[in-house]
């Protein structure tokens, strides 16, 4: 049987005036896997098809939140996955932020997660990073500087299968420009944190990749070295 958009929201409205959604939360936080793999890949359909859904979705991302750290490595994937597709529904994107910015713990968990040994986690992670450096929210994106985001990003450089994917090596770079964009007081640590993981040495060795990556370094490196000479003419000064 189909069913039209508004016959489709009529239904999901009806499941969740039942309280479907706390169904579902418990399916999270409590069942299999393979349960909660279901539930993610549905709701995120029911994002796509349904306008009203997002005043039920904060228990919903809530419970993700709580479980990160407890997810073997599939559903960690399946749930990166959920968390990164949400920032592409707007009439999420006012609560979504606030959850995000008052669940610190998870958001250092989703940065820590670049450095995982499983590719994919490091890609989805990489990914889930470089969308809150797009959405220009200078509060959130200082709150995952100060929670390791650029360490962890210029550190990915150095993974072999980034160094060999074009489109990986701009997202972290456009990840670590944005950095300086949004959080100009935090400068002199992006810098730093920059230069102590050797983030010369790994930018450079994408240096020469394409003429968007060369672009990106040089405004990277040109950044960095304003910074060097604000703090020159400052110990002058003195």
């Amino acid at each position: 049987m189909k069913h039209t958009s508004e016959s489709f929201q009529r239904i999901i409205k009806t499941a969740l005036d039942n309280g479907i959604m706390q169904q579902l939360v418990s399916i999270i936080l409590y069942d299999s896997d393979k349960c909660k793999e279901r539930v993610l890949k549905m709701v995120l359909v029911w994002c796509k098809k349904c306008d009203s859904l997002w005043l039920s979705m904060n228990s919903f991302v809530l419970a993700i939140f709580s479980y990160l750290k407890e997810a073997s490595n599939d559903i960690l994937i399946e749930m990166i996955y959920f968390l990164k597709e949400l920032f592409l529904f707007e009439q999420y994107l006012p609560s979504y932020l606030k959850l995000l910015k008052e669940n610190i713990d998870a958001l250092q968990f989703l940065i820590a997660s670049i450095r995982s040994k499983y590719l994919k986690i490091q890609e989805l992670s990489l990914e889930f990073v470089h969308q809150i450096c797009l959405l220009n929210d200078c509060q959130l994106m200082e709150l995952a500087i100060d929670n390791g985001m650029v360490e962890n990003v210029v550190d990915s450089l150095t993974n072999e299968w980034i160094k060999n994917d074009g489109r990986m090596v701009s997202i972290v770079l456009e990840s670590v420009l944005n950095s300086f964009k949004c959080s100009l007081e935090r400068h002199k640590g992006i810098s730093e944190g920059i230069e102590n993981r050797n983030g010369w040495m790994n930018i450079g060795m994408v240096d020469g990749k394409s003429q968007k990556t060369k672009e990106i370094v040089e405004k990277i490196k040109g950044m960095i070295e304003e910074e060097r000479r604000g703090e020159e003419m400052e110990m002058c000064e003195i």
